[in-house]
């Protein structure tokens, strides 16, 4: 049976010759009591969060969900470029001249290039939509690539306890992206133990922690369909 702060602060025990003294005893017990009952409060707090923000997550991924849908439906056809119309010359109102006025120097190979120097135009916007699309990608990798390193220094750091609350909180966001229900309850033990106790969790529970969450990457690596893999990886760098 459950201990409660009631049941410690109601405790009695038999008077000794040679026992504790009983004030202090009793003084023990309120302060215990007074604890317990504290830390019992914020374990409930914290469940209460927890399911706050997964409910939160939750709906955030389904909103996640419904914008590309969305826009993988609604997205136009590309269009082609119109091609540069040249303008026809005006018809000259001048008398025909004679086959020997019409004859004059030949027109230089250079004559006339100015007329279609505007189709090169679409291709230079081609080419700058292009450089836009080359620095999004690279940005994104470069972003993923500095999420990634600074998970694994909070995972490696030396407050055991801290690196086991950030492997809990990154799992936290993994999970729910299986669907398979309740996360396991161990994850939790943990992390209130890394949380509250006065101990430092042992290298075999922090690496409990950590491999589990490196096990949920690989999983949803392999699971995921591709467009939402690269949008976990590249656009929210959860893996």
């Amino acid at each position: 049976m459950a201990i409660t702060p009631a049941d410690i602060e109601q405790q009695t025990f038999s008077p000794s010759k040679h026992g504790y003294d009983t004030e202090e005893v009793d003084a023990f017990l309120e302060q215990l009591s007074a604890e317990v009952d504290a830390m019992l409060q914020k374990i409930a707090d914290l469940k209460g969060r927890l399911t706050s923000t997964e409910q939160q997550l939750s709906a955030a991924q389904a909103q996640i969900a419904s914008l590309e849908e969305n826009s993988a439906a609604t997205m136009p056809a590309p269009i082609a470029p119109a091609p540069v119309q040249t303008p026809a010359p005006a018809p000259s109102q001048q008398s025909t001249p004679s086959p020997t006025q019409s004859q004059g120097p030949a027109p230089s190979p250079g004559a006339g290039g100015g007329q279609g120097g505007g189709s090169g135009f679409p291709w230079l916007r081609l080419l700058a939509v292009a450089g836009a699309l080359a620095a999004c990608v690279l940005a994104l990798i470069l972003r993923r690539k500095l999420a990634l390193t600074r998970r694994r220094r909070a995972f490696s750091q030396q407050d055991r306890n801290q690196a086991a609350l950030a492997a809990y909180a990154h799992l936290l966001r993994l999970w729910p992206l299986l669907q398979k229900g309740e996360p396991p309850s161990r994850w939790e033990e943990l992390a209130l133990k890394a949380r509250f106790s006065a101990h430092t969790l042992t290298q075999a529970e922090l690496e409990e922690l950590t491999e589990a969450a490196a096990g949920l990457e690989r999983e949803l690596s392999k699971s995921l369909p591709p467009a939402q893999r690269l949008w976990r990886q590249y656009g929210q760098a959860l893996f």
